[in-house]
């Protein structure tokens, strides 16, 4: 009947404004609770914020705002294993995903896992060799592990980033010196030099 219908229609459009209401509820007070982690993160009370942030990530689990603030509180308490387990299972769900694989790479390092930040962040810079991020990650994996070649190689990629071709080859040239007895090394940064060079005479031309 037309009553029916129009019951039903009223059930369904009730139904519709409770949910969004909800959504919107839920919104703001995601936010709210967000916001206060944030707060207690940098007043350095981080195991309250760790704990809005699990229950926050609980309910909504492919949040990078909540893994990146997490991530970090994990590292303040030295909570390594528990945040290398969160990131590596994001990884496989969202791999090479900017957000989840420098965080990543940054808690390996902070874990002096430096081997596996290195090829982490290897296969991450193959599809985003202009990150900055990325590579001044993998500068400080190389340090760590005393790489003093390719440490100055990456260095320099940072460097060029920046426009600072001059610094970027100086770096390069230290590197090579580091390379010694590595040929194909040498090779590459000595190609990486003439590259940067030919960039530096670009710029001197545009100004």
């Amino acid at each position: 009947s037309i009553t029916s219908t129009l019951w039903r229609q009223s059930k369904t459009k009730h139904r519709f404004i409770q949910k969004k209401a909800w959504k919107q509820h839920y919104a703001y007070r995601a936010s709210a609770q967000y916001g206060l982690a944030i707060a207690h993160f940098e007043n350095q009370e981080y195991q309250k914020a760790k704990d809005i942030l699990l229950v926050l990530l609980k309910e909504d689990k492919n949040n990078l705002f909540y893994l990146d603030v997490l991530t970090d509180t994990y590292i303040a308490l030295e909570e390594f294993d528990a945040a290398l387990a969160m990131l590596a299972e994001k990884n496989l769900l969202m791999p090479n995903n900017q957000v989840v694989v420098l965080n990543y790479a940054n808690t390996l390092i902070e874990a002096k896992q430096f081997e596996k930040a290195e090829h982490l962040l290897l296969d991450f810079l193959i599809l985003n060799k202009g990150n900055f991020i990325g590579n001044d990650l993998l500068t400080t994996a190389y340090k760590e592990q005393k790489k003093m070649a390719m440490m100055h190689a990456t260095k320099a990629e940072v460097y060029a980033l920046l426009g600072a071709y001059p610094r970027a080859i100086d770096e390069l040239q230290t590197g090579y010196n580091f390379a010694g007895d590595k040929p194909l090394v040498r090779k590459r940064i000595k190609a990486r030099i003439i590259q940067f060079q030919e960039q530096e005479e670009k710029l001197k031309r545009l100004n």
